[in-house]
């Protein structure tokens, strides 16, 4: 039977819930600290998506104590996808669009461009040769600690959403499974958000763009699966 309540404590859904709860919390403190001690903006933005994740948690723990209001939570989840996921695609799509040749700066702007660099290196080339070293190598390893938080995340999730979603299928949950989706698609999010600190130790930050407007269409059809009950079924 779905949402059997254990005599003297919480059911199995509610206690999924709130272990996804106390993950998204820790998850926030981590990402939020880690990402502004290593100026990381994804990894920062990341941190405040999980701390707006407690949002479905409670709509989720609302599903299941309150089985009347569980399509109208699994729809509000379904909503809270697709519109993340439409939001990553626009903020990606700008940066892309500025890379491209014709959307590039003017050939003005290209010159002043270039004498600033020319200034900035001669005055790189006037420091002694340890505190250059020092100076680009401290952005690589705040940016590898970066990357290490993002990978793990998406391993923290990726756990969540399994444990989640075998609790829905043995409960028939519809909003636990699509929590589990929601799950899911943070850790879509996070291989982003790993993606573009990679990308910045090597000095490819175009690619976070690219990662982040692939998982945001990805996050956008899980939401309309979400919607129209596209759930997975128990096996028999």
């Amino acid at each position: 039977q779905p949402h059997v309540h254990e005599p003297g404590g919480l059911s199995a859904s509610s206690r999924v819930v709130l272990l996804g709860a106390c993950g998204n919390v820790a998850l926030a403190v981590l990402k939020t600290c880690v990402g502004a001690l290593s100026g990381s903006a994804v990894l920062l933005a990341d941190g405040y998506h999980s701390t707006g994740d407690l949002v479905v948690d409670g709509v989720s723990f609302l599903g299941v104590r309150a089985p009347a209001f569980e399509l109208a939570c699994t729809l509000g989840i379904a909503a809270l996808l697709s519109s993340a996921g439409a939001a990553m695609m626009l903020s990606a799509c700008q940066p892309l669009l500025l890379a491209l040749p014709w959307a590039g700066p003017s050939a003005g702007a290209t010159v002043t461009t270039t004498v600033a660099a020319a200034a900035a290196a001669a005055a790189a080339a006037a420091q002694p040769a340890a505190a250059s070293a020092e100076a680009a190598l401290l952005p690589t390893l705040k940016s590898a600690g970066a990357f290490i938080v993002s990978v793990a995340a998406v391993l923290a999730k990726e756990y969540l959403f399994r444990v989640t979603r075998r609790v829905a299928l043995r409960e028939r949950s519809p909003v636990l499974m699509a929590s589990a989706k929601h799950h899911r698609s943070d850790a879509m999010s996070s291989v982003a958000a790993a993606v573009g600190t990679c990308g910045a130790v090597f000095g490819s930050p175009i690619v976070e763009s690219i990662a982040a407007a692939t998982v945001g269409g990805m996050m956008f059809m899980m939401g309309v699966g979400v919607a129209r009950g596209d759930h997975d079924h128990p096996a028999p």
